[in-house]
């Protein structure tokens, strides 16, 4: 059975179902990109200054705690407080743009490429600056050039600070020299191997090395990303079989090799697969593979002509269902179908947004902002599917129509079409209409096959 364009594009582009339902065209997807995105002055979060200041009183209270400042000990606890409220906060406005931003496309797009430019918190520091890396390096540039992107990525104090690039020192600068330190490949190898080329892309090892020694110099202090010569590798660097820096290194060889790599046959092999993979299905067709990587090729890397090759394509509106759901895209569809209003939501303390939306989500597999490395959450299905996660989903399905009254106010024969469109099966309708109870009904009709995938 076809189905509507509405119920395709809502699925497909967007977090489901709900009351900020744009017309289902690619025009109307790629329009906005153009809008203004208003959605983050509805729901603001913070910046890279913010959040160093916030670590930084935190830092210099543990350190006066330790020297038996008894007071400080005091306000190092009320720090710990601010620093967890800013995160939390920030936390919940990103989930209030997915759930009601009118750019359904915009909103994937952003988790997207934030899933594909990792940067776990899995520190202190690093759970303050996810955010900043979201607002600073991903958000204000997905519709930008791939070089733009890649370079803000790869240069935000986040990026640089999880794959410690601070720590990368030229053994033969003037730092390294010093202080007999050498270099940390962790940036290099996850530049070429995660956001460029893919595990399977044209470079060798030499490559990685040689690339770790032109990336020596960039470091992180209290205003971002700085560049200090004094530890950087002097001298050329051979690279994908090109010759980068000089004997005075410069942060320009740096812009330098990132616009030649995001110009590159397999940057735009891997980057067109990985979109088409994580919108239609882990086995895209190829015509559509070949159609957005000869569009990325031609045009330089111009992301906003990628996704209209990609929208435009005879498939755009195909099949839905081959992929699944990750639980941050489940629990904001859930939402949407449920009709949870704006003032709802804002209304939410935060015992209950943790109880009904981050605690639920670990259960079902994901930690908001902690995949495990940096690879990123998998887009295959079976790292959702497993017993436990479904039990998880199951059980939150329960949960969230109680908490939010829809049990009690909502009729599952509207809500079928209000959560499917005209995706239910005859399986799900019979279970809804066979249910015990409305709770029961409601529940179900989440948990179906169809409403956890897209």
């Amino acid at each position: 059975m076809a189905h509507s364009p509405e119920t395709i594009s809502a699925f497909r582009y967007g977090f489901g179902l709900g009351q900020h339902q744009p017309t289902a065209t690619p025009e109307n997807l790629i329009a906005q990109l153009h809008a203004a995105d208003t959605i983050t002055q509805a729901y603001p979060t913070f910046g890279f200054d913010a959040a160093v200041a916030q670590f930084s009183e935190f830092a210099r209270l543990t350190k006066a705690e330790k020297s038996g400042d008894a007071q400080a000990g005091q306000q190092r606890q009320q720090a710990r407080k601010d620093m967890r409220k800013i995160q939390e906060d920030a936390l919940r406005h990103v989930f209030f743009r997915a759930m009601y931003s009118p750019n359904q496309f915009r909103e994937r797009l952003v988790h997207f490429w934030l899933n594909h430019f990792t940067v776990s918190a899995k520190n202190a520091r690093l759970s303050l600056l996810v955010i900043p890396f979201v607002e600073e390096a991903i958000r204000p540039h997905i519709a930008s050039n791939f070089t733009t992107l890649l370079t803000q990525a790869t240069l935000h104090p986040a990026m640089l600070d999880y794959l410690d690039q601070s720590a990368s020192i030229g053994p033969n600068s003037i730092a390294g020299r010093r202080r007999d330190r050498g270099l940390n490949e962790n940036l290099a190898r996850e530049l070429l191997e995660l956001h460029t080329l893919g595990v399977n892309g044209a470079y060798t090892q030499t490559d990685v090395r040689q690339l770790a020694e032109l990336l020596t110099g960039l470091r992180t202090g209290r205003q971002g990303m700085i560049y200090q010569r004094q530890w950087a590798e002097p001298g050329t660097e051979q690279i994908l079989g090109k010759t980068y820096g000089g004997d005075r290194p410069q942060l320009a060889h740096i812009h330098e090799f990132l616009d030649d790599l995001a110009r590159r046959a397999d940057t735009a092999t891997h980057i067109t697969r990985k979109l088409a993979v994580h919108f239609f299905s882990d086995n895209p067709p190829q015509d559509l593979l070949a159609h957005m990587a000869s569009t990325y090729r031609v045009s330089g890397g111009d992301l906003m002509q990628v996704y209209g090759a990609m929208l435009t394509n005879k498939h755009s509106f195909s099949a839905i269902g081959a992929k699944v759901r990750t639980p941050f895209e489940y629990v904001v569809s859930g939402l949407r179908a449920l009709g949870i209003t704006s003032t709802e939501a804002e209304n939410y303390s935060s015992r209950h947004f943790r109880r009904d939306i981050t605690l639920p989500m670990r259960l079902m597999g994901q930690v908001m902002f902690r995949p495990a490395g940096p690879d990123g959450w998998p887009e295959d299905a079976s790292a959702w599917i497993t017993p436990s996660n479904l039990a998880g989903r199951l059980q939150w399905a329960m949960q969230i129509t109680r908490a939010t009254g829809r049990s009690q106010s909502l009729d599952p024969r509207l809500f079928l079409t209000q959560a499917l469109g005209d995706l239910a099966s005859k399986q799900t309708r019979f279970a809804a209409s066979n249910a015990a109870n409305r709770q029961e009904a409601l529940a179900l009709i989440l948990a179906s096959p169809e409403f956890n995938r897209r």
